[in-house]
This record gives C-alpha cells, sequence and structure tokens, in this order.
C-alpha cells in the first residue's frame, strides 16, 4: 500500500513557480557566428562575465565580455 501511495505521488505533476529576477533585460551579445562553449559567471559588484571559444584559423581564441558596471 505504500509503494503505490508513493507511485501515486511520484506520477502527479508538479509545478514550481519561483522569481528569481525582479527584471529582465535583453542585451545583444558580442560574439561572433563560430562561438562555442559560452559561460557566465556573477561578478562581485553585481556585473556579469561572459567567457566563450571562437575559431581564429586553425585553433580557436578565448573572448571575455563584462556586462553591467564596474566598481
Amino acid at each position: 500500500m505504500i509503494y503505490a501511495l508513493v507511485l501515486i505521488i511520484a506520477l502527479m505533476p508538479v509545478t514550481a513557480i519561483a522569481q528569481v529576477f525582479e527584471r529582465l533585460d535583453e542585451s545583444e551579445t558580442p560574439v561572433g557566428l563560430n562561438a562555442r562553449e559560452p559561460a557566465l559567471t556573477a561578478l562581485p559588484h553585481g556585473g556579469i562575465a561572459m567567457v566563450w571559444t571562437e575559431a581564429d584559423g586553425k585553433n580557436f581564441a578565448i573572448k571575455t565580455a563584462i556586462f553591467g558596471e564596474e566598481s
């Protein structure tokens, strides 16, 4: 009986709603057409650092961009 109850609860759809941001602003990214492996990191002053790789001839270059005000 317990296993049936656990199975029924596990199969019930659960909706979770969370407000993570007060607002979301869209921004153009500085990446090229061959950009790969993007990563975002929050900075201590509230900005965001974006790092990615782009094809550079036969090799790849690591590119970075900082979004937000710097202190």
